[in-house]
Formats: structure tokens, sequence, C-alpha cells
């Protein structure tokens, strides 16, 4: 599970959730993130045509459904989220718990972003209409905000 980070995706009104242990997936712009691998001297003549990114180079709200079909098998509920936070609970620990909370948030319907990855990926290759906004998390609607244990905000404790 130490791999693996949660996204939190909004498309058309619509809050989503996927757990992944590709974060490479999630650069939203993934042709220009490809191009500097090519001009550090990797070859990426292995990747196949049939990968998720393929057709995406640059998610948008015009790929994005796309690219979201494509992954569906990675999409989580939130009280199945929910679950695995309440089963470290209690805990005073937020390291048990951090794994479990959104590391990249996108809001493609108006193009903000919020990082909170210890890899700069997601921060270094993001178009130029895109912005950054750490408030992202606190406009989540209550019903998705699945961090929320016995009303208690845990990432208010943070």
């Amino acid at each position: 599970m130490s791999t693996e980070f949660i996204v939190m995706v909004k498309v058309h009104g619509v809050y989503s959730f996927y757990m992944c242990d590709e974060p490479d997936l999630w650069v939203i712009d993934n042709a220009t993130y490809a191009q500097a691998f090519i001009d550090a001297g990797f070859d990426l003549s292995y990747v196949s045509d049939d990968c998720e990114r393929a057709d995406t180079g640059v998610l948008s709200v015009s790929n994005i459904d796309k690219f979201l079909n494509k992954i569906a098998s990675q999409k989580v509920d939130t009280s199945f989220l929910n679950e695995l936070i309440e089963s470290y609970m209690p805990t005073g620990d937020w390291w048990q718990i951090a794994p479990f909370m959104p590391q990249v948030i996108y809001d493609f319907d108006s193009n903000r972003y919020c990082s909170y990855h210890e890899q700069h990926i997601f921060d270094k290759f993001i178009p130029d209409e895109w912005s950054s906004d750490g408030d992202l998390l606190k406009s989540t609607p209550d019903e998705s905000r699945y961090w929320v244990v016995n009303d208690c905000d845990l990432l208010e404790k943070e």
C-alpha cells in the first residue's frame, strides 16, 4: 500500500477518487514530460500505443473522460477510503493515515490543481492555463470528504 496514492478529480461537477501506484499517469502535460525523458537521453520506444496515456498528451476537460474510462479499475468509492482510515483509528500518528489522503487534486472544470505528493512532477508539468489552488480540499462537498471520521476532519488535525 505504501507505493499507492490517492488522486481526487472533479469533472463536470462530479468528484471521484482513484487509487494508483503509477504517479506518472497523472502528470497533466504528459507530452512535455515524455519529451523531458527523451531530451535526457532515455529511449521511450518501448512505450506501447495502447498505454493509458497514449492518446492524451495533455489532459483536459475535452479528453479526461477517455482517460478515466481507461483507468476505471483504479476508481475507488469514498466509503472504501473512509473504511481504510477508520481501520487505523484511533491514532495520534498522522503518518499512519496520510497515505489515504488525496495527494493530487485536479479540478478539470476550472483548471485548478493542488499537489501534496513528494514528487514535484505534478507541479512541473502543468499547462500555463492551470493554476495552483491550495484550498481545493476545503471546497470539497461533504459527501466526498471521506477523511472526516466521527465528525472530525482529520486534515484539520494535521
